[in-house]
């Protein structure tokens, strides 16, 4: 779980959702705009590719290329 509030001090157990509770503090995050992604693309598309990272099947390095080319794909 990645805490909401930037008032909650308390880090994280896992490495993924640590490292990105520290990126967030450093101002290292983007907006997600989900509201925005077509239907599904979101929990159909990215999640799986996110697991995958969490799950240290793959590297950051092929993370973005899956996330560029799902979002590539959905361009069109």
């Amino acid at each position: 779980m990645v805490p909401a509030y930037k008032s909650i001090g308390i880090l994280p157990v896992g490495d993924f959702s640590r490292a990105l509770v520290t990126a967030n503090a450093e101002g290292g995050n983007y907006a997600v705009r989900f509201a925005e992604m077509p239907e599904g693309f979101g929990m159909n598309t990215l999640g799986p590719i996110y697991e995958l990272l969490a799950l240290d099947i793959i590297d950051t390095t092929d993370f973005c290329a899956l996330v560029a080319n799902a979002i590539a794909a959905a361009a069109k």
